[in-house]
């Protein structure tokens, strides 16, 4: 697994990809669907060890009910969501990282940031001009 070295405070979301709703052939949708499932556990086992690292699971499967309800979700080529399905899958997104920022850990950071800021002598430096 390849690893980025980050600032302390930096927040790292690793979302599950939904596969299930591929058009593909079998047995490549099982097969795409298997190897999103093994890099999804990758991801989790990674945000169960990295602090500020979380691992936001895939939609449940009632959403994506309710958005084929209304018409399809998966792009013309089988794999990748149209407009509606990367509508549906953002908003989703949206809500579960406006959770982990509202945590007691985020509220925590970003508190302890803001104290360091405050307390930091400001430093003025001039810049060459080019």
């Amino acid at each position: 697994f390849f690893c980025l070295q980050v600032g302390d405070e930096c927040l790292i979301v690793l979302p599950a990809i939904p596969m299930e709703e591929t058009r593909l052939p079998e047995p490549v949708r099982t097969v795409g669907i298997y190897m999103g499932y093994l890099f999804d556990e990758q991801k989790r086992d990674m945000a169960a060890i990295e602090a500020l690292t979380h691992f936001i699971p895939k939609p449940a499967m009632e959403i994506w009910a309710r958005a084929k309800a209304k018409g399809l979700i998966v792009a013309e080529d089988g794999v990748h969501p149209n407009e509606r399905g990367y509508d549906v899958f953002g908003e989703y997104l949206a809500h579960q990282m406006a959770e982990i920022m509202q945590s007691p850990q985020q509220l925590a950071v970003r508190a302890s940031t803001l104290a360091f800021e405050a307390a930091a002598p400001a430093v003025d430096i001039d810049l060459p001009k080019q």
